[in-house]
């Protein structure tokens, strides 16, 4: 089972959010947007947690791994953060 933290639950968070969910071997734990607006539904529909940051999702024990559709000003602070607390990284763009 590889656990997720989905950062940015905008119109891209939405489609990748489905595609972890339809894997039977992957599972969103966390999912953090600035907007909480469009992160709650997301965390309602796949029974996740809704991170007050992103530190808090990238750095949580109960993930391997993190997805990136965030605005592209973030993507290299989400990568650094990721890759220093030892986590698989997918970033949506560059």
């Amino acid at each position: 089972m590889i656990r997720f933290a989905l950062l940015g639950t905008g119109r891209i968070g939405k489609l990748h959010a489905e595609i972890i969910n339809s894997h039977p071997d992957s599972q969103i734990k966390y999912v953090y947007d600035i907007d909480t607006k469009s992160s709650k539904p997301i965390a309602k529909k796949y029974k996740c947690k809704v991170a007050k940051t992103a530190k808090e999702a990238i750095t949580s024990s109960d993930i391997d791994a993190i997805l990136i559709a965030s605005a592209t000003p973030t993507h290299t602070q989400y990568i650094t953060m990721g890759a220093e607390a030892g986590k698989s990284i997918f970033c949506e763009k560059p």
